[in-house]
């Protein structure tokens, strides 16, 4: 019988939950898997006790949750990867409550953060910077928005939910550079989003993206050093999530983001993203993930233990030691898509061999390919190699 708390990662099969896995795993703390896809090349890693389809949660949770506290003599912290698991949690959180241990926020405050309708209307009540915003529900306001909007706007959904990533291939936003092209993708995609949010494209390069990271405890306190990550690139360039980021301090960001979070009410882990107008150097606002971010391992490069220290925060166990920021300028970066993103800038001319290496400098943590647990990477090499369609 196996005494320690046990950790169980909602969302298992993507590279959020294999990083936060193998910090568990390295502090001795054993981690079992929920995966929409067991097969998926993060889930084949060393870092768990085991790897369970998801439909054995979500079909009876209150039994399968019983009989993994009966296993290790304690209730499990439940930490979701994923948005969808997010809202299951949400959902759910009044009714488990006795069965699992979690970090989360009352569910107004969720949806709040996580439907953009919702956020975007607030942020606006409340007058934070976030770029020009419109609505759009049918073919009549698109009509309207056309004339109003400046262009190129960015498109997104309420939610990425599995629907929208299904019908765009998985395209978290699109770019429309003139009105053709928004009505090109409110064709295709309008009725699958139910409304399409529409901003002012910020003018800049993925540099001028940057992410607060924090973790809050349920005073509203943050319960490490928080993190502002800077991308260095991203894939896709211009719209996509990060391939390198590196941590850097900005006061006027962090400041805003920790008013937002307390005013709403929010606990737990979360990244609020900005962008910086190239000419105004204004930050605005982009939107709240209310997860542990992409990019969550900058904490670790930086000598952060927050994986750690959000499953101890979660189960009222004592917090680790190491919770400030001794590595400062620390990176993160996730091979596989900054390969792809730096030989898409050299491509079009905006990034040669010698500043490619450059930007690798200094300490940075290796999301996706880890000496220790390399079969992931194996197994996503050998889907390349075979051609095989990947099972994400």
């Amino acid at each position: 019988m196996n005494n320690s708390v046990p950790a169980l990662l909602l969302g298992m099969d993507n590279l959020i939950g294999l990083q936060i896995s193998r910090f568990l795993w390295n502090s001795g703390i054993p981690v079992i898997g929920i995966a929409e896809n067991p097969r998926s090349h993060h889930a084949k890693t060393r870092s768990v006790v085991r790897m369970i389809p998801s439909s054995e949660l979500i079909n009876d949770p209150f039994r399968f949750l019983e009989e993994i506290k009966s296993e290790f003599d304690a209730r499990p912290v439940l930490i979701p990867c994923r948005d969808e698991y997010v809202w299951w949690l949400s959902d759910y959180q009044e009714k488990i409550k006795d069965h699992a241990y979690f970090l989360l926020p009352p569910s107004e405050v969720l949806m709040r953060l996580s439907d953009k309708v919702q956020f975007y209307t607030w942020a606006m009540e409340n007058q934070l910077p976030i770029p020009t915003t419109h609505f759009v529900h049918n073919f009549e306001e698109l009509d309207r928005a056309e004339n109003e909007v400046s262009f190129p706007v960015v498109i997104k959904p309420p939610r990425h939910t599995v629907e929208w990533m299904l019908a765009t291939g998985g395209h978290k936003v699109f770019k429309a550079d003139d009105a053709e092209t928004l009505r090109d993708l409110a064709e295709k995609y309008l009725k699958v989003a139910g409304v399409f949010i529409l901003q002012t494209w910020i003018e800049g390069p993925d540099a001028n993206m940057h992410s607060f990271f924090s973790c809050l405890d349920r005073q509203g306190n943050t319960l490490t050093s928080c993190v502002i990550a800077k991308k260095l690139r991203q894939w896709p360039p211009d719209i996509g999530v990060g391939a390198l980021s590196m941590q850097v301090h900005i006061e006027e960001v962090e400041n805003t983001a920790l008013e937002l979070l307390r005013k709403v009410g929010y606990i737990g882990p979360s990244s609020v993203q900005f962008k910086q107008d190239e000419v105004s150097k204004k930050f605005y606002i982009i939107e709240v993930n209310t997860r542990p971010p992409l990019n969550f391992g900058l904490f670790e490069s930086c000598g952060v233990e927050m994986s750690k220290t959000l499953y101890c925060e979660a189960a009222g166990l004592p917090l680790p030691e190491n919770r400030t920021i001794t590595r400062p300028g620390g990176k993160w970066i996730s091979w596989n898509k900054d390969l792809a993103s730096a030989y898409a800038h050299w491509k079009r001319g905006d990034l040669t061999i010698k500043e490619y290496f450059a930007s690798l400098r200094g300490h940075k943590y290796s999301s996706d390919i880890r000496r220790e647990d390399l079969r992931p990477f194996l197994s996503f090499i050998g889907h390349k190699i075979t051609g095989r369609a990947h099972p994400e």
